[in-house]
């Protein structure tokens, strides 16, 4: 299948094959966390960008330094940012620059943090500087201070939100009645953050067998404590109060299986199984008794 710059991925192929022995059909799949892999082939990749002539080759390459073992590269991962032209491709540099920051580069990247695009990812590149203590007391400042932006989209706040520090806290505790879905979501679990799960929930090791599943549905996170009382009256289940009102939901994390504990007629167990796909989208699937939980 033919797609623009398909040549010139393949000369890039070519040569990390070559210069290598590495053997890969696109280099956007290249394991760039493996050190190993991102010692051979990122200093490859950064003597293409100047000379690759196609936006979405370009974003490919800057993908693969999201790895933190693309430090050394930060200065020209900065400057690549600074003249980058296409906004997916900008956005793809600071969250690179945001992986690849070490607490040692915490004062060079605050220094040039006015020069990067202000993409949503430019908040996770300072949510990361919040995490340093060189730095941490100015990069929470800012990040309290950019919640005044009335124009903030969701993927910065969801960056922000990972900041813990109680300007930001109080900010988010206002926000769990927002009109929209996805930023109550977001509140909630900022609000909720470091409180346990209730008794009878707990991490799956796996997904559920849905071979012989009895139900299953994806639904807004607002709806699923009414999901859960549906299920109490149409399949005899029974949960605790703290697993019906799905408060818990907020604390999970995301794309994780955990399997709330249940009753059905006859004390017979019941394996329900939920997971959030999102911050505002969870999935619940009902497996016969005989389905393993898999609890961690």
């Amino acid at each position: 299948m033919d797609y623009p710059g398909r040549q010139t991925s393949q000369r890039i192929v070519e040569e990390i094959r070559r210069k290598t022995g590495l053997h890969c059909v696109r280099f956007d799949g290249l394991d760039t966390s493996d050190e190993g892999i991102a010692r051979v082939t990122l200093p490859i990749l950064a003597e293409w960008v100047p000379v690759v002539p196609e936006e979405n080759i370009r974003t490919a390459i800057y993908s693969r330094f999201n790895s933190q073992h693309a430090s050394r590269f930060l200065p020209r991962m900065v400057k690549w940012a600074t003249e980058e032209r296409a906004e997916l491709a900008r956005e793809f540099l600071n969250f690179a620059i945001a992986t690849a920051l070490r607490p040692e580069d915490a004062d060079y990247v605050w220094q040039i943090l006015p020069e990067l695009p202000k993409t949503p990812a430019y908040y996770a590149v300072l949510a990361r500087l919040a995490g340093i203590p060189a730095v941490a007391a100015k990069a929470k400042l800012a990040l309290a201070n950019a919640l005044q932006d009335s124009m903030l989209g969701i993927s910065e706040l969801i960056y922000i939100s990972k900041v813990d520090d109680p300007r930001i806290t109080t900010w988010f505790a206002q926000m769990t009645d927002s009109t929209d879905k996805r930023v109550r979501a977001v509140a909630r679990r900022v609000i909720d953050r470091g409180k346990r799960l209730p008794r009878g929930v707990a991490y799956a090791e796996h997904a559920p067998d849905r071979s012989n599943e009895l139900f299953s549905t994806e639904v807004d996170l607002d709806q699923a404590s009414h999901i859960l009382s549906q299920l109490e009256k149409e399949l005899s289940l029974r949960f605790s109060p703290a697993i019906r009102q799905a408060r818990f939901l907020s604390r999970i994390a995301i794309d994780r299986w955990v399997t709330a504990e249940s009753q059905r007629s006859r004390d017979l167990t019941a394996n329900v199984f939920i997971r959030l796909e999102d911050f505002s989208t969870v999935e619940i699937v009902v497996v016969p008794a005989n389905e393993p939980t898999g609890r961690a």
